[in-house]
């Protein structure tokens, strides 16, 4: 198989799992703890679970950040951009 990229990214060992029958949830857990970064677990949830790039995020996300979906991450976190935002506009 051709990369143009110049690398290709190995995930047997999470394919396994997949057809293990194990959630995309749990597989992530195990890649998180296996060091790969944010990007390879994109590609890797992408890949061997045929998600969406947003579906991919929310495994993550409900993963590091304990939200029940994207949208509730993204609800908590806009809040906190709109303070800081406020913040550095008062500094201006």
């Amino acid at each position: 198989m051709n990369n143009t990229k110049g690398y290709m990214d190995n995930f047997d060992k999470y394919l396994s799992y997949c057809l293990d029958g194990m959630s995309a949830w749990e597989v992530y857990e195990i890649a998180k703890q296996d060091g790969l970064n944010f990007s390879k677990c994109i590609r890797m949830l992408r890949k061997l679970y045929n998600l969406s790039l947003i579906d991919a995020k929310e495994v993550i996300v409900t993963n590091n950040q304990g939200c029940e979906s994207l949208t509730e991450f993204q609800e908590k976190l806009a809040p906190l951009i709109e303070a800081e935002l406020n913040k550095n506009n008062s500094q201006i």
